[in-house]
């Protein structure tokens, strides 16, 4: 058993198929389609960047192994560490996750709890990345718990399992990856140990803590095997301490914490068991205490806790009951205590906690109310105490706390008014002081806090300045003073004489340079710019340059070396191969040219010469060359596509479906003809081939395709006709009258044959079927017979003496019984003389009430007055017997003189 975990409370939220966000909230940041980095991922001072290579590289803090570098020493230039990687996911304790293309999963770090998955570093850490598992598609962590979908829906989990939330059955630590469920399309664990699991059929499974009802199965006891709680889900939303999930109609559903109304039912009383809370919603963010729901109408919902005005309704009372707060929106979001809106016009809308100048609207007063701040907002991220907003033009404007350069204006001053501080930004994500952008060329820039050396500029000096995180590299060229001559004759070569090309680079800076042109020589019409190149340290651009071609007018064309081939079969085509042809122009210049058109397709028999022709610039001229065509002959025929079937039984004929046979001829030509198998019919044991004949102008070939043609084979029987009787009681024999048995064949065939009866003596009472065998050449198939088999009853009257008032013993008593477990048991008694008082009088606790009697074996079936019927699990051992009391009862007369009683059982 492994030890359970130290650690305790604090743990990240997580998603694995994460929900459509409002705004930048996660802290991934991706340039797909720029050059450089694609992502970046950063959490606890540690960063690691993803370029578009699928290299990964880190910088920052490393005291567990974290960034996989070898050491635990702190990284503060950017180290290369892993390639072909597309995803990285970060832990909570000092820990990440690498996805190669491959599906491959890499981990580093720390292994305190096993949450790495690998047994022989648990207790410890990784320092080296290193690979556990295969046909991963995603990851995510909550605390000390590692969660991973694979591409076939399999989830497998590992860590610290507080509360159960990873689901095995446990509570215990798992250090080895472990397989929990299937078909898994979403998995949620929050920071209060509760997991959520959304499979492909819509159903929401649950596992971990309950303590509030969050789980939603009814109770508050905590859960450590996945269990089912609802259907048709298709999207959890996750919280702290209570949970959403959206339904396939719209309805949104929550359950657990409700301590300030942020379910919106009216209550601030928690909830236990799922409850439809509002419809037609689009998007859902609860956070801490309060909760938004944006719907499809584009109106925005709240309820919950409103201390900072952060619902926007005016006042700083909570709500128990949704609201409606603003229409028009798109998209919004928050950090709990303040809140963002941006509406389909692009207008931004701000409302709460303002103390830092987050809101940017001028002042550090709490806004109640929503209040318009920005026009033409694309994106928006809040930090904790500071915000940042990137417009529809790529210009990227903060606000707010600034005590670590984290907003990039070159002070630690809080900013109160939204401010421009950088162009052509295409994702910013800000966490804990520290700041990343990537422009749209690819370039990442980072600003704020860099205590561990995480922004990767070779220091550990906070940046106060947006700058790029890399050496100035090479971003682009352009052509800043075209060239002095811009009009050629076709022929001609290019002249830079006069032409400027500037580079770029990723700081901004740029430089003339000396470019080379690609495509200058031997300018032709088709030519509309020429290419221009410049490398520097290994980096190359490109950029064009236009111009034009004007072309030289055709005069006439003269085939001056005749082809290597002028002899031909019928159906060839003709070869230009070896043939050279002068062009002459207007200017009196010639040429050898290319790209001759002929009319020697698919030649005639008798044909004597082609026309060979050649355009330019919409001027065609002509040549004739002569040759000699011939008649073709078949030279041979084989099959190039084997029929579908290769394997025969004795007796079958030839199937040719799916053969394809060619004919090749004496041009080299080839044909799909029809051939005839001469071979073919009523195939026998031992032939290997059969012979495919074809014939053509009075020309016969010959091919063979092999086959393989084996003895008939049984392959099974079937009952065609049941036997006469088939219900029984037991110890009588199988009759097998009037039953018809039918063999068939593997060639098809069938037949009636005479079977072997394996079972059918001295039937037992239960007995269901007896097995039909039949055997030939070897092989023995085997079918069953349904029977039904009942058992004999018996039965015994009894008559005692009784005294009223006085209680009376009566057992219940067999002999030679030789099995118990199957047989129901039956005392009747004239209730009118008697009262039951104990139905189990062997034990020391009166027994009056239906079901089993603990220590006994006895099950009571059912008492009414008059009849007892009970079972009795006791095993007899097979050709045993066994004999005496299998109950007392005891009761109470209440009469005086005789009385009867009937024993029973089947």
């Amino acid at each position: 058993m492994m030890k359970s975990s130290k650690r305790k409370a604090i743990v990240l939220t997580i998603v694995l198929t994460m929900i459509c966000s409002c705004f930048i909230e996660n802290k991934t940041v991706y340039a797909d389609d720029g050059m450089g980095v694609k992502e970046v991922v950063t959490f606890g001072q540690s960063s690691y960047v993803i370029k578009t290579d699928g290299t990964l590289w880190v910088a920052g803090r490393n005291d567990r192994g974290q960034l996989g570098v070898g050491t635990t020493s702190n990284v503060t230039t950017k180290a290369q560490v892993l390639t072909d990687v597309s995803k990285v996911v970060l832990g909570m304790y000092d820990c990440a996750y690498a996805i190669k293309t491959d599906g491959s999963l890499w981990v580093t770090g720390d292994n305190l709890d096993g949450q790495l998955g690998d047994m022989r570093s648990y207790y410890g850490k990784i320092t080296t990345w290193k690979q556990v598992l295969t046909g991963v598609s995603q990851v995510a962590t909550a605390g000390a718990n590692a969660y991973v979908l694979k591409i076939d829906g399999t989830l497998w989990v590992a860590g610290n399992n507080l509360y159960g939330i990873l689901g095995d059955g446990t509570a215990e630590i798992v250090a080895t990856w472990k397989q929990v469920l299937t078909n898994v399309s979403q998995i949620v664990a929050t920071n209060s140990h509760s997991a959520y699991v959304l499979k492909k059929d819509g159903s929401l499974w649950v596992a971990g803590n309950n303590s509030y009802g969050q789980l939603g199965d009814g109770t508050t006891t905590n859960v450590n095997t996945w269990k089912q709680v609802l259907t048709g889900v298709s999207q959890i939303v996750y919280t702290r301490d209570k949970m959403f999930v959206l339904k396939t109609d719209g309805t949104l559903w929550g359950a657990g914490l409700n301590s300030s109304g942020e379910l919106g039912d009216g209550t601030i009383t928690n909830v236990k068991t799922w409850k439809k809370l509002l419809s037609g919603v689009k998007l859902v963010q609860s956070n801490y205490y309060n909760t938004f729901v944006l719907k499809t109408d584009g109106t925005l919902w709240a309820t919950g806790k409103n201390d900072y005005g952060q619902l926007g309704v005016g006042t700083t009372t909570d709500i128990k009951t949704w609201k409606q707060v603003l229409t028009g929106v798109s998209k919004f979001g928050g950090y709990g205590y303040s809140t963002y809106a941006v509406k389909t016009n692009g207008t931004l809308w701000i409302t709460g906690f303002n103390s830092k100048g987050e809101l940017g609207d001028g002042t550090t007063t709490d806004v109640k109310a929503w209040k318009q701040v920005m026009t033409d907002v694309d994106q928006v991220l809040e930090d904790s105490s500071c915000a940042y907003v990137i417009k529809k033009d790529g210009t990227l404007w903060v606000t707010g706390s600034n005590s670590s350069g984290q907003l990039g204006d070159g002070t630690i001053t809080k900013v109160t008014t939204w401010k421009p501080i950088l162009t052509e930004v295409k994702k910013i994500i800000g966490v804990s002081g520290d700041a990343y952008a990537i422009k749209t060329d690819g370039t990442l820039w980072v600003t704020g806090n860099n205590k561990y050396g995480q922004l990767g500029d070779g220091t550990t000096t906070n940046i106060l300045s947006w700058c790029p995180s890399e050496a100035k590299k090479l971003s682009s060229i352009a052509v800043t003073t075209p060239p002095t001559k811009a009009t050629y004759i076709e022929g001609e070569n290019f002249d830079a004489a006069g032409m400027v090309v500037t580079a770029t680079y990723n700081n901004g800076t740029t430089a003339v340079v000396n470019g080379t042109v690609d495509n200058g020589d031997n300018l032709t019409t088709e030519t509309n710019s020429i290419t221009i190149r410049y490398t520097e340290d290994g980096i190359t651009k490109t950029v064009t340059q236009p111009i034009t071609v004007t072309p030289k007018l055709l005069s006439s064309i003269e085939i001056t070396k005749a082809p290597d081939k002028t002899v031909y079969f019928e159906g060839e085509n003709f070869d230009v191969a070896g043939m050279i042809v002068m062009a002459t122009y207007e200017d009196g210049s010639t040429t050898a040219v290319n790209g001759v058109v002929t009319n020697g397709t698919a030649l005639a028999k008798g044909t004597d010469s082609v026309t060979v022709s050649y355009t330019k610039n919409g001027v065609t001229k002509t040549a004739v060359q002569p040759i000699t065509v011939n008649a073709k002959q078949l030279i041979s025929i084989a099959v190039t596509t084997a029929p579908t079937k290769a394997t025969y039984t004795e007796g079958e004929n030839f199937d040719a479906t799916g053969m394809v046979v060619t004919a090749t001829y004496s041009n080299d030509t080839t044909a799909i003809i029809t051939g005839t198998a001469d071979n073919g019919n009523s195939l026998t044991v031992g032939m290997n081939s059969v012979n495919i004949s074809y014939t053509e102008n009075g020309v016969t070939k010959i091919t063979t395709q092999p086959i393989i043609v084996n003895a008939k084979k049984l392959v099974s029987i079937a009952i065609t006709t049941a036997p006469t009787k088939t219900e029984y009681v037991e110890g009588e024999n199988f009759d097998t009258t009037g039953m018809v048995i039918t063999a068939t064949y593997n060639n098809g065939m069938t037949a009636v044959i005479l079977e072997t009866v394996n079972d059918g003596s001295n039937l037992a009472a239960g007995t269901t079927s007896v097995a039909i065998s039949y055997t030939e050449g070897g092989t023995t198939q085997t079918i069953l017979q349904s029977i039904t088999v009942s058992s004999k009853s018996l039965e015994q009257a009894l008559d005692l003496n009784c005294v009223q008032g006085k209680e009376l013993l009566v057992p219940f008593y067999v002999m030679g019984a030789s099995h118990l477990n199957d047989v129901v048991f039956t005392l009747q008694y004239e209730a009118a003389n008697l009262e039951v008082i104990d139905l189990v009088s062997q034990t020391k606790k009166k027994e009056i009430s239906i079901g089993i009697v603990n220590g006994t074996g006895i099950e009571i079936l059912s008492y009414t007055p008059g009849e007892i019927k009970f079972r009795v699990n006791k095993e007899i051992v097979n050709g045993k017997t066994w004999s005496g009391n299998l109950n007392i009862f005891k009761f109470k007369a209440k009469i005086t003189g005789n009385t009867s009683f009937i024993t029973k059982y089947n």
